[in-house]
């Protein structure tokens, strides 16, 4: 896997866990250690002193970013970067962008750097970070408060920093010496520090994802950009402009439709009929965007342009929604710019707005069919923008065959000489039944846009009683592949990363798409399980797959907490069986009945123990069904394993009622059905079924009536009144 790094220079990513080298071990790659800040697990490889020249950006070399330490006592080859350095590198060019000066920097930790008097054996934190001291702005040393405050609010703009926060460490965060003792020396203020802070798999990595990780539901343009199929909104809620909040069930709708990026209307250049450039507050604000950004979904914001001059207006209005925390925009521009004395306005809103956007962000969308529409500025478009929404859906006249329609509009832009990616446009909303003249698409037909074309997006998803078939598509793309094990903490592999992909998916933070279940993913899927009634162990197996929208194969292993795996192993076991029936076995002329077998061996297939005895049950005529003539210990009579139950259990198993009983079998848990008989008598046992009700208990046992799925009251007859229920909680 490759990382780009802002100059465009690609870097390969090493997984330093399974990295080769020997020497990657020795960064103990995510570990924790010191407050609980982890090791970084992943680096780029520097191999000769010559790519130490490589630029990270366009004004700054690698070597910049390594202390000059590092490099004078000599480095081997190959020498391991933190990828936090090219997150570094981009906040860095940023930063001197927006100051417009130069910026005189050194690199402050490196890898190798030691806290203590370079001893490469002292395991310390600062020998992973990644940070840069600012030396000079322009030709000004960083050595007033002044200066140091203008780097200070031009760094924590919400792009480089989470908070407020002036000294000390922070992933991106941004400290300063305010004082000669604090610097240790006697020349006072001399530098600012932005630091990267750790990159680990959880808090700070996911300021380096995007270079990391592929979006799970995404898929690549021609310029290997990654962009996520997406949804356009005009309004939040029908026949409502004015709302300050997002409907619930709108959201939710978005979340379960498996939506990762929106392009919401923040923008329009008219008011009331009338040019007026007009931020739409009612429906961009940092609450809303942050509603969508916390499902894990991005946001685009687009505006509607008409050519006019009043471009310093409108930039303004778009700045204030871009300060909402927006991803990118989108300039919509029609029939208005096809008039030649609106292009040098189109022309010089587009600069501003490039100056405002990170570079692969901003976009233009007008007709599907450019050679249709030869008066529009399409060359000024394509000069500025990094993307083409093109609205295909204008051009479904039905002259031609939907993909012919399609295909005449990708050409068209290739003819014009347009370079920039395309990202389609197709329509579904019920306005265009009287509008253009065709009824709505049908779902079947716009999944097969989303299946087919790389980042393509749908205008629009309907409000509630609206037509349209959007709600019914699956926007990531993806399926889940079938399930052939069962996935827990530590797993690793293709299926894990589908688990990942999925949970991220549907809303529920699974982390970085690595392939690795660690503790996160293992949280996102108890959340899962608790929202679905599942039972709740963070494992996954046929229920909890099945529930995500996958197939599990029932040849695989399934885990404990898997109600299914409870009736597969009394399928496998199964009462029937010759060995569970009752017979004379010591030729005493008396009947034992197996039923503590039974539910042992049922047990033991679910990996759950029982008390058995020490001593082996022997052979009898009659094979057991699994282990044949080697039988195990036999277990303890139904009368003892009661006992054990209510009093010397030591907290393995807990008693419930009827109700829990059926409850917790149905999630997966084991229960067992009990009693202990009459003096002189003999107790008996059964296993629970993940299925009936509390007032139509279904057990599977061996005794004087043998069966895989029969009624408690048959089963125990004149006793059942007097059954307890134990579940294992071991």
């Amino acid at each position: 896997m490759k990382i780009k790094a802002p100059s465009g220079i690609e870097f390969e990513v090493i997984d330093s866990r399974s990295a080769s080298d020997p020497r990657l071990k020795q960064f103990k790659p995510n570990q924790t250690i010191g407050r609980g800040i982890k090791l970084p697990r992943y680096y780029f490889a520097i191999k000769s002193e010559q790519e130490l020249e490589t630029r990270l950006a366009e004004h700054f070399k690698l070597k910049e970013f390594m202390s000059g330490g590092e490099i004078s006592k000599g480095l081997t080859f190959p020498y391991y970067i933190p990828i936090a350095t090219i997150r570094l590198a981009e906040a860095i060019e940023a930063l001197r962008s927006k100051l417009g000066k130069s910026i005189t920097c050194s690199g402050y930790r490196s890898p190798l750097h030691s806290l203590y008097r370079n001893k490469p054996e002292a395991l310390s934190t600062h020998r992973f970070g990644t940070a840069i001291d600012i030396q000079k702005i322009g030709g000004s040393l960083v050595n007033n408060t002044d200066i140091l405050n203008s780097v200070y609010r031009v760094a924590l703009d919400r792009k480089f920093a989470p908070g407020e926060r002036r000294q000390g460490l922070s992933s991106l965060g941004f400290e300063y010496a305010e004082s000669a003792q604090q610097l240790r020396s006697t020349t006072g203020l001399d530098h600012a520090h932005l630091d990267m802070g750790y990159v680990t798999q959880d808090e700070e990595l996911k300021f380096v994802e995007h270079l990391l990780v592929k979006n799970a539901d995404s898929v690549k343009d021609s310029d290997g950009e990654e962009h996520p199929h997406g949804v356009w909104i005009h309004y939040l809620k029908a026949h409502k402009i004015y709302t300050t909040q997002i409907d619930s069930d709108y959201l939710n709708k978005l979340v379960k439709a498996k939506v990762k990026r929106i392009y919401l209307k923040v923008f329009d250049g008219k008011y009331n009929g009338q040019l007026n450039p007009t931020f739409w507050h009612w429906q961009c604000s940092l609450e809303i965007i942050q509603s969508f950004k916390s499902k894990g979904i991005q946001v685009y914001g687009w505006g509607y342009h008409y050519g006019s001059a009043d471009v310093d207006e409108q930039v303004a209005k778009v700045k204030k929604a871009l300060d909402c925390g927006l991803d990118g925009y989108v300039v919509d521009v029609e029939e208005e710019v096809k008039q030649t004395n609106t292009h040098f306005h189109v022309d010089k809103l587009l600069s501003a707005l490039r100056s405002l956007l990170k570079k692969g962000t901003l976009g233009y969308t007008s007709f599907g069919n450019p050679r249709n529409h030869p008066n529009v500025p399409w060359q000024v478009l394509d000069k500025y923008c990094d993307l083409a929404f093109p609205q295909i859906y204008f051009e479904k006249w039905r002259r031609k065959s939907t993909p012919e329609e399609v295909k005449d509009c990708l050409d068209a832009h290739k003819h014009l000489g347009l370079t920039k990616p395309i990202l389609p446009i197709w329509g579904s909303e019920d306005d265009t039944v009287t509008k253009y003249g065709y009824t709505p698409a049908s779902a079947s037909e716009l999944q097969d846009y989303l299946d087919n074309y790389p980042g393509s997006s749908l205008w629009r998803i309907p409000h509630q009683k609206e037509l349209g078939e959007a709600w019914n598509l699956i926007y990531s793309g993806f399926e889940l592949p079938t399930l052939t094990e069962i996935l827990r903490l530590d797993s690793q592999g293709k299926d894990v990363k589908a688990l990942q992909k999925v949970l991220n998916a549907r809303g529920f933070n699974a982390g970085t798409v690595d392939g690795d279940f660690g503790k996160k993913t293992q949280a996102a899927v108890k959340a899962f399980q608790t929202e679905a009634n599942l039972y709740v162990d963070g494992e996954v197996g046929s229920q909890t797959w099945k529930a995500l929208g996958g197939k599990f194969d029932q040849a695989a292993p399934q885990p404990v907490g898997d109600g299914q795996r409870i009736i597969d192993a009394v399928e496998k076991v199964n009462p029937d069986q010759d060995y569970y029936l009752p017979r004379d076995i010591d030729e005493k002329l008396g009947k034992e009945t197996f039923c503590n077998w039974f539910v042992a061996d049922v047990l033991d297939q679910l990996e759950v123990p029982l008390r058995r005895y020490g001593r082996s049950a022997g052979s009898y005529d009659t094979p057991h069904p699994i282990y044949g003539n080697n039988p195990p210990n036999k277990p303890f009579s139904a009368e003892h394993l009661y006992d054990y139950f209510m009093e010397d259990s030591g907290d393995k198993w807990q008693e419930v009622k009827a109700p829990e009983a059926v409850t917790r079998t149905k999630k997966g848990q084991v229960v067992l059905a009990s009693v202990k008989g009459k003096p002189g008598g003999s107790g008996h046992i059964a296993i629970v079924l993940p299925k009936g009700s509390a007032d139509d208990i279904r057990i599977a046992q061996a005794g004087k009536i043998n069966g895989k799925d029969i009624a408690l009251k048959k089963g125990f007859g004149s006793f059942t009144n007097v059954v307890k229920f134990f579940t294992y909680i071991g």
